[in-house]
């Protein structure tokens, strides 16, 4: 291959310059450390000339004369031939790929993805007089505020889903997303879009982060291990509670999505119920949580009761909490209190007799769960036939169900 400095020379100026002045105007170029948003615009020129010396010159102990931070060289370097691997300018090498027409043309960094952008990105504008058509960086950085407002420059980065799950943003008034995530919001752990949690991966790889952005640090480890997939950004809900008639009620809402969620009740890997989270609740619309209708009240199979009493008995009932897409609400998954336990258990005896006989059976219950020994008994059963026959044993008195053995009164539920 010839010398850097033959290479850099045989690029067309016309289209050397265009793709300096965008990364310029994007204050996406640095010389010797120092951003140079209009060093194009007074000399145009002078300064191209300036700049391809600077992009044959050698670095120093500061790195290279002339750079941008979407061009990565341990990313780049490794699609291009091997010849290319003396010591070159990353961003000679990105550019010289490009003007060569590489097919597929390279990433320059990790949160750039040429594939990507060939879908989402508006048809090519036409080439330059030599026949050198824009590069995807260029093509990306040219679009407008709202067009960058709607595509990413990957398939990590949701650029309206970032906006409007991080309000202080819209309210700072950033226009370019992506180029706030470059800059700051990766490196401030700043979730890029619903399928990467950033939080959780900095704390998964605390110690060992390959880049200060965690996306990058992601991607830089996935292209060695293909197989590495992300967590999702968990959702804001709450799981509270279990009423005596087998419902589920909660809160549940999706910061990026004006209209109410679907909320799915998982257990033991076995879809149980879902139902919108859009109920109205004043406690909710006090706390500030959008205007209140992001409540759920999801009922419990009756098929399910006797596996989930069955779990209960055993301390191993635990309910996952998921959106359809598969993103976790809230903490996930939700582990029954004193109380919860015994609304469940009131909603399995309605189902064992009916809802006839569903007030009646549900007061003997009260009366039962007044006394922790008779509790410690009915937990040790390991089915629920032989705890219902006990409670029916149990009613035949109810003076004794209902009061101390001491006659100070009734026994509280024990939590």
């Amino acid at each position: 291959m010839a010398s850097p400095e033959m290479q850099a020379r045989k690029l067309p100026r016309d289209w050397l310059a265009s793709e300096l002045q965008i990364l310029a105007d994007s204050g996406l170029l640095f010389i010797h450390g120092e951003p140079c948003s209009d060093l194009l615009a007074r000399q145009p020129g002078a300064l191209l000339d300036q700049c391809l010396d600077l992009l044959v010159a050698l670095p120093s102990a500061q790195g290279w004369p002339i750079a941008t931070p979407l061009v990565l060289a341990s990313w780049l370097l490794p699609q291009l031939p091997q010849d290319w691997e003396s010591p070159l300018n990353p961003l000679l090498a990105y550019l010289l790929a490009c003007a060569e027409a590489f097919a597929p043309q390279p990433s320059p960094h990790p949160l750039l993805d040429p594939t990507w952008l060939e879908i989402q990105l508006p048809a090519a504008s036409a080439s330059s007089a030599h026949g050198v058509s824009a590069s995807y960086l260029a093509r990306y950085l040219q679009l407008s505020a709202e067009q960058q407002q709607r595509i990413g420059p990957n398939p990590w980065f949701d650029p309206c889903w970032y906006l409007s799950s991080h309000p202080d943003l819209r309210e700072a008034g950033i226009q370019q997303p992506f180029l706030h995530y470059l800059h700051h919001g990766g490196v401030e752990g700043r979730a890029p879009s619903p399928i990467f949690d950033a939080t959780r991966w900095i704390s998964r790889r605390a110690d060992c982060l390959l880049d200060p952005n965690p996306l990058v640090d992601f991607l830089l480890l996935r292209r060695t291990e293909p197989s590495l997939a992300p967590e999702p950004v968990r959702l804001p809900g709450h799981l509270q509670h279990l009423t005596a008639t087998g419902d589920l009620i909660g809160w549940a809402w999706d910061p990026g999505n004006s209209d109410p969620i679907a909320v799915q009740i998982w257990w033991n890997n076995v879809f149980l119920a879902e139902a919108l989270a859009d109920c109205w609740r004043s406690e909710l619309e006090i706390e500030g949580l959008r205007d209140g209708r992001v409540g759920y009240r999801i009922p419990l199979p009756a098929d399910q009761c006797q596996n989930l009493v069955d779990a209960a008995l055993k301390d191993q009932l635990e309910i996952d909490v998921l959106h359809p897409d598969g993103r976790m609400i809230g903490d996930g998954s939700w582990r029954p209190s004193g109380i919860d336990l015994k609304c469940l258990y009131q909603w399995a005896e309605s189902v064992q007799f009916g809802s006839k006989q569903a007030e009646g059976a549900c007061a003997s219950w009260d009366g039962i769960h007044e006394f922790p020994e008779l509790m410690a008994v009915g937990k040790a059963f390991d089915r629920f036939a032989e705890l219902l026959d006990y409670l029916e044993r149990s009613q035949r008195d109810t003076r004794r169900q209902r009061r101390r053995p001491d006659g100070r009164g009734a026994l509280p539920w024990p939590l």
